[in-house]
């Protein structure tokens, strides 16, 4: 019985980390906006820029309240970490592979206002769609 409960317990951490790894392929280059050029997501980036003994370290926001986005961190010669934010939500990791960028997954994000909340460049501009939106589902 104490096996089976393992065999259980191993099983569903394989299915979430297969589910896990099924999204980080649907996140082409393509569909990525950087962090620099999406205001929904915040990123603090600290790469060991190849030195062995540091860690590189993250730290990620969606700055949009009420929608989802997915964030990617790329990492060199390692599996890239892909996480999803709803608005302000936070993550954090490390690795000890080289931190190359993070980005903002377009084909993981909520629309607001028919924009993709990776697009928005500035806060007056996901403000605006957000009036839009609510102006529009009042009329």
């Amino acid at each position: 019985m104490k096996y089976l409960i393992k065999l259980t317990v191993f099983a569903m951490f394989t299915l979430v980390l297969a589910a896990s790894q099924v999204y980080a392929g649907t996140c082409p280059q393509s569909e990525r906006v950087g962090y620099t050029d999406s205001w929904c997501l915040k990123a603090d980036l600290d790469s060991n820029n190849g030195n062995f003994f540091k860690q590189s370290r993250w730290e990620l926001e969606n700055l949009c309240a009420n929608t989802t986005i997915k964030a990617k961190i790329d990492l060199q010669s390692s599996p890239d970490s892909t996480y999803t934010l709803n608005g302000g939500d936070t993550a954090s990791g490390s690795s000890g592979a080289r931190l190359r960028t993070a980005s903002c997954c377009k084909d993981g994000a909520t629309k607001v206002n028919n924009i993709n909340a990776c697009t928005f460049s500035t806060e007056a501009a996901f403000n605006a769609a957000v009036a839009a939106e609510a102006e529009d589902e009042n009329s």
